[in-house]
């Protein structure tokens, strides 16, 4: 059950969430406008940190902008839907989690590609709200 649906999110994830030491913008498709930045990723997911509310996003197609050193200048992105949102613990931030939903094998590797270049090495980001 995610926090969209009164609940909270399992902290027994299937893989772990990696910190990243850069934070990578994430767009909203349809306005085409960052709103917010991965703090942490995973196979599965990420944890986006933003300076506004992201309950108005719910339903809208986010996309993770990746570097271009990653895809060679493609313009490949990682899409996702939002499952989950809270206040950060510090005031003035807000979290939001992302569920990439099925991975195709190309994009699989490019969350692998990312986490060994910009993944602070050997850290486990376990969020920094209670809904993560």
């Amino acid at each position: 059950m995610s926090f969209l649906e009164g609940g909270f999110m399992s902290c027994n994830r299937r893989y772990k969430r990696i910190l990243l030491n850069d934070y990578l913008p994430v767009m909203d498709d349809d306005q085409a406008k960052i709103v917010g930045y991965v703090s942490n990723i995973s196979i599965s997911g990420a944890q986006l940190l933003g300076t506004k509310p992201f309950d108005s996003l719910v339903g809208s197609r986010l996309s993770i902008q990746l570097p271009p050193d990653l895809t060679m200048g493609g313009g490949v992105r990682l899409s996702g839907s939002l499952v989950w949102f809270a206040e950060n613990m510090m005031p003035a931030f807000f979290d939001a989690g992302v569920h990439f939903g099925v991975i195709n094998s190309q994009a699989r590797k490019l969350i692998y590609e990312l986490i060994a270049r910009y993944g602070v090495d050997g850290v486990e980001d376990f969020g920094g709200s209670n809904y993560a």
